[in-house]
């Protein structure tokens, strides 16, 4: 295992603080500009590899999880079509192309981006042979002002460099496209882990989920700005449904689905109170145009 030392992805500048240790490096955050990431890391290639050929992958129950986000996906389809025209349509980490599926059914061109082998397999049975392909974004792949829209479901955190990835769907979307995010909320993980984590370790309970990178709705929005992206907002996302990841042991499944319902029943009127500025919910929705 080789772990590697960086500065601050959105900054550039290293000056950090500790948050909490991991089994693989610490999860730090910028004392500039408040970016929380894993620092030491594994090496890209390795980190790549963890996912390329399987050894993660195989062990997530995708039907499940696919299950626990159908709602979403059709919901978040909707407002796309009532806000835009069907065109084309890239999903970056694009997984068995569950939602492609969703969103090509309901008239978009669609292509995906994936780098697990068994999930461009079957990817590419349920949408097409050459619609999906089998490596990173930042290949470069794509022609300029090719893509209506690029979204990107819980993947951005796992990437070593996400702001080199926002810079090339820059690139790639066309003049006035939109980039729709949904990811972890660093305000919400970062806070449960330091104020209850000790508690929630002692439940053998995993509210609180960490990969290379953890954005706030202030980090995000200012990476998009800096990779080139304007009229940027951050909501609240709803949650998925039920506990495909099986993390909460003692509530079982039913428990864990009233828990969700109940923060984000209490995140939605903090945010409306607060004039849509506190947006405290464990995921997020992230969207900007070019």
């Amino acid at each position: 295992m080789e772990l590697e030392y960086i500065v601050c992805n959105l900054c550039g500048i290293s000056r950090e603080k500790v948050l909490f240790h991991t089994k693989i490096g610490n999860i730090v955050r910028c004392q500039i500009c408040g970016l929380a990431y894993r620092n030491p890391r594994l090496v890209e290639k390795e980190e790549l590899e963890r996912y390329i050929y399987g050894g993660i992958v195989n062990r997530l129950p995708w039907e499940q999880i696919n299950a626990s986000k159908q709602k979403f996906f059709e919901d978040t389809l909707v407002k796309i079509n009532r806000a835009m025209r069907p065109g084309i349509m890239l999903d970056v980490g694009c997984g068995d192309g569950f939602f492609l599926k969703l969103a090509q059914v309901s008239g978009w061109d669609v292509y995906g981006v994936e780098i697990s082998k068994l999930l461009v397999e079957q990817a590419r049975k349920r949408i097409g042979t050459n619609k999906i392909f089998e490596g990173v974004l930042k290949e470069g792949i794509y022609p300029l002002s090719f893509f209506n829209i690029v979204t990107f479901w819980d993947v951005l955190d796992h990437l070593s460099n996400p702001l080199a990835t926002l810079q090339e769907v820059n690139r790639i979307l066309k003049e006035n496209g939109v980039i729709l995010i949904r990811m972890r909320n660093a305000l919400f993980h970062v806070s449960f882990s330091v104020l209850f984590g000790k508690i929630t370790s002692w439940l053998h309970l995993k509210p609180t989920v960490f990969h290379l990178y953890s954005f706030s709705p202030r980090t995000i929005r200012n990476m998009l700005e800096k990779a080139g992206f304007r009229e940027i907002g951050v909501e609240n996302s709803i949650l998925t449904s039920g506990d495909p990841y099986r993390q909460g042991r003692i509530f079982g499944p039913l428990g864990i689905e009233m828990i969700k319902r109940f923060m984000f029943a209490m995140f939605q009127v903090v945010y409306y109170l607060s004039g849509k500025r506190c947006v405290w919910s464990s995921s997020i929705i992230v969207y900007g145009r070019k």
